[in-house]
């Protein structure tokens, strides 16, 4: 487990692309090795920056829960659970008896280090082969109630991000458990680079299970993905299926 007491934009610099080691030979195996050298040395500050963006993205959403914004309660749109769904037998258990649940996934998908954030939020996250993450955070301090922190969200990301746009809002249930599922669609500044401007598509899903607040998140963004996928739904029935499968312990 990584202690990571914060992140601020002011120590994003320290996240730099290590360098591999090319062995001698011949010119065009030299050749071959810088390329590869440096496509490894992308993927790796690519998988850094998404980490970094998924823990920004988390953060902003508690800025609501934590009551940053009130706004009044609208009608609730009809519950939409997934339902039992037909997981894959190869798929992989991870267990966090610490986060209190459980979750299945894709073979080839790749675990990110547990990371404990203040002491008070674990984050768990998830990469498939081409670096989009899919993260589950688990807030052992419960505030406000999954609508409300969802509301806030929703009613400060204008102020947080450009283009807002909240897709879908509804009721949902996870492992039997009351919950809310939002799609949303912004832009932000790349954290390494404020010039450019990242266009993000993601699904939330809150829950609150005891004394923990429960976020499960899934990003998509073009630079993190393939250029031949077909964007958010590449692996949404995936993501689907995950939460389809995740348990309470």
């Amino acid at each position: 487990m990584v202690e990571v007491e914060k992140y601020e934009l002011e120590n994003l610099s320290e996240y730099t692309a290590v360098t591999l080691p090319i062995i001698p030979g011949r010119c065009s195996n030299r050749l071959s090795q810088i390329a590869n050298q440096k496509k490894g040395e992308r993927r790796k500050c690519k998988k850094r920056v998404i980490c970094l963006v998924s823990i920004l993205l988390i953060g902003a959403l508690f800025l609501g829960s934590c009551g940053c914004i009130k706004e009044s309660k609208k009608e609730e749109k009809e519950e939409t659970p997934l339902g039992k769904m037909e997981i894959p037998s190869n798929w992989k258990w991870y267990e966090s008896e610490e986060g209190g649940f459980k979750i299945r996934y894709p073979e080839n998908w790749r675990e990110w280090e547990q990371i404990t954030l203040s002491g008070k939020e674990l984050l768990f996250i998830i990469f498939p082969p081409d670096l989009d993450p899919f993260t589950i955070c688990v807030h052992s301090e419960k505030s406000k109630s999954n609508y409300e922190a969802a509301q806030n969200f929703i009613k400060n990301g204008p102020k947080l991000y450009s283009n807002f746009q909240c897709e879908e809002f509804t009721n949902f249930t996870l492992d039997n458990v009351p919950a809310i599922k939002m799609i949303s669609a912004f832009e932000y500044k790349h954290p390494m680079n404020e010039s450019k401007e990242m266009h993000c598509r993601r699904l939330c899903i809150l829950a609150q299970k005891g004394q923990k607040q429960y976020t499960l998140q899934y990003n998509w963004a073009p630079d993190n993905i393939n250029e031949t996928s077909e964007g958010f739904e590449y692996y949404l029935k995936q993501v689907n299926q995950m939460v389809s499968s995740f348990r309470f312990l």
